[in-house]
C-alpha cells in the first residue's frame, strides 16, 4: 500500500560527554582497555561496523570523548561545537504521524543511510511505501536519492 508521501528529517541531541574529557583524534586511545572498564566505550566497539555508526564515514572525527565515543563532535549548529547524537525521523506527510525513528551519529552519511533503514523497516512492518519523499537538502538531491533508494519510492520530486 503506497501512501501520499514521506518526509524525513534529524534533530541534533547533545551527548552527556564533555569537551574537556575528550582526546584528538590524532592521539592514540587504547580503547580495548578502555572497554574493560567502560560499558559505553564496550557497546560503541561493538557497533563501529553498522552504517549508522562507525561505518558511516571514514573521516576521522576532530575530538572524541573516552566516556561516550559513540557521540560525535559537531558545529551543525553553526555556534558552539559539541557532542551529540541524530534522531533521524519517517514522517508521513498526510496523517502528520511519525513511522518510524532511527538514531546515529551525527554526520550526514549516517542520517541518509538512516532514511533508507526507516523506509524499509516502515514497507516490512506496516505495508507502507511513499509515492514521494520530501527531505532537506542535506539528504542529497532528487536523483542521487533515487538512486540510493532505487525501488523504495516511485517518484522522488526536487524538494
Amino acid at each position: 500500500m503506497a501512501r501520499e508521501g514521506f518526509a524525513v528529517d534529524t534533530s541534533l541531541i547533545p551527548a552527556d560527554a564533555n569537551k574537556q574529557r575528550s582526546v584528538s583524534s590524532a592521539e592514540g586511545t587504547d580503547w580495548p582497555a578502555l572497554a574493560a572498564s567502560r560499558r559505553s566505550v564496550r557497546e560503541y566497539l561493538d557497533t563501529l561496523d553498522q552504517t549508522a555508526w562507525g561505518a558511516a564515514s571514514e573521516v576521522t572525527p576532530k575530538f572524541v570523548s573516552r566516556s561516550d565515543p559513540a557521540a560525535q563532535w559537531t558545529g551543525a549548529h553553526k555556534g558552539h561545537a559539541f557532542f551529540a547524537y541524530a534522531d533521524n525521523y519517517l514522517i508521513d506527510l498526510k496523517a502528520a504521524v511519525i513511522l518510524d525513528v532511527e538514531a546515529t551519529r551525527a554526520i550526514r552519511q549516517a542520517e541518509v543511510g538512516a532514511a533508507k533503514t526507516m523506509i524499509e523497516r516502515t514497507a516490512e512492518r506496516f505495508g507502507l511505501r511513499p509515492d514521494r519523499l520530501a527531505a532537506d537538502g542535506a539528504y542529497g538531491s532528487a536523483p542521487s536519492l533515487a538512486r540510493r533508494h532505487q525501488g523504495d519510492c516511485a517518484a522522488y520530486p526536487g524538494v
